[in-house]
């Protein structure tokens, strides 16, 4: 609806599914909605509304360690004008994607510090930045790479062992009607 240009559907239907998520205690579909109330009133101009939305989504990411909301609110804070705050969302988002060890928050952080700083004309750290990010994508994506090899060795060898024990129970299934029917011929010659 709002990338047909409805934006006031679009906010009555983010609206419901904000109502729905709070009154079943839906976390991902609660900052889910907020999020996009927040992006929608940014879309809008209503910067003060998009605030408001993506720094209460940012309250609920905090507690579930998510960083996405707080990069919005950093650029919500710089379509604001308020450049310090952007710069100090983000330098506390990093820190927390430090806590997290999340190399894909960091490559995401570094990303819109380096951008934040080429829209105040700051290239000497933009570029510094842009450096760090193609630094931590690439580790990122060699760890996704990693975690793909190691998820499909798994794989396989979960399926082989399942062939295996299924080999298993073909041999005794077999050895039980050779039994069977050495049991039944010797019944016959004994009868």
């Amino acid at each position: 609806q709002a990338s047909l240009g409805d934006m006031a559907t679009a906010g009555q239907t983010f609206r419901q599914i904000y109502l729905e998520a709070d009154r079943d205690k839906d976390t991902s579909n609660l900052l889910t909605s907020l999020g996009n109330l927040g992006s929608l009133k940014g879309m809008t101009g209503d910067l003060d509304s998009a605030y408001y939305f993506l720094s209460r989504a940012a309250l609920i990411a905090r507690k579930i360690n998510l960083t996405d909301e707080y990069i919005n609110l950093s650029n919500v804070d710089a379509e604001r004008g308020h450049y310090k705050t952007a710069i100090n969302r983000l330098d506390t988002t990093y820190v927390v994607a430090t806590e997290l060890k999340s190399t894909e928050n960091l490559a995401k952080v570094q990303k819109e510090r380096a951008s934040l700083h080429a829209r105040f004309n700051d290239f000497k750290q933009a570029y510094t930045y842009l450096l760090a990010f193609i630094e931590l994508n690439n580790q990122y994506l060699s760890e996704e790479k990693v975690k793909a090899v190691t998820e499909m060795m798994e794989k396989y060898e979960s399926e082989k062992k399942a062939r295996q024990i299924q080999q298993l129970e073909l041999d005794k299934l077999d050895a039980t009607l050779k039994t069977e029917r050495i049991t039944n011929t010797r019944n016959r010659y004994l009868y």
